[in-house]
């Protein structure tokens, strides 16, 4: 009976470990993609900075100003692009997010279950 207890703690200890190591792999992930989209972030900022300085130069370059509208009007273009890749990953970011806290929730009461089953398991022994 004492070896049967021990068996089912051990099963269940090496489930518990299964699972946190895939919880840190979930973890990881969510790192690597938080540091992807902050770098995206980082590069759209200076290549926003780099567009604006451009634009800014070319106005001051040239009085006839349909051509600086439509090279303005083209990084206005450029910038909605990179806008919308940004939101498109943040929108991922976002979607991993959830998906790891709901993953959480459910190891919790997965966790609860089992620690319940365990200790249901155990009053049945003593009772024998």
């Amino acid at each position: 009976m004492a070896h049967d207890s021990t068996r089912r703690l051990d099963n269940i200890y090496y489930i518990i470990l299964e699972k946190m190591s895939s919880l840190r792999s979930t973890i990881k992930s969510l790192e690597e993609l938080s540091s992807a989209s902050s770098k995206l972030h980082h590069d759209f900022q200076t290549q926003v900075s780099e567009l604006v300085a451009e634009a800014d130069t070319q106005i001051g370059h040239y009085q006839d100003f349909h051509d600086q509208q439509t090279h303005i009007e083209a990084l206005e273009g450029r910038l909605n692009a990179s806008m919308d890749r940004t939101k498109m990953i943040n929108d991922r970011l976002e979607t991993a997010r959830t998906r790891a806290e709901e993953w959480g929730k459910r190891e919790v009461e997965w966790q609860v279950r089992t620690s319940s089953k365990s200790r249901h398991y155990s009053r049945v022994l003593l009772q024998f």
